[in-house]
């Protein structure tokens, strides 16, 4: 395997991980709205609910964030050691 075919497969990977984030973080967009509108609302029992999305959604997001870093990053290792 050549230099030049390692750096577009590592280029391939990287669009591919930014990729994966994009569409998650899009997702989630609506999840964040809704959880900083709950969060200012006066009703306490909707505003606790606010705050549990809030923490959950930034607890997912930093998860996968890592995960899928994680695992391209195995798998580049991999498939540069199988070369």
């Amino acid at each position: 395997m050549t230099l030049k075919e390692v750096k577009k497969r590592d280029v391939y990977i990287k669009n591919v991980v930014i990729n994966a984030v994009y569409k998650l973080t899009m997702m989630l967009i609506p999840v964040y709205l809704i959880a900083v509108i709950f969060s200012f609302i006066t009703i306490s029992n909707i505003a606790s609910l606010g705050m549990t999305l809030m923490w959950g959604a930034a607890a997912f997001y930093v998860y996968n964030l890592i995960f899928t870093n994680l695992l391209f990053n195995s798998v580049k290792k991999e498939a540069q050691a199988a070369s």
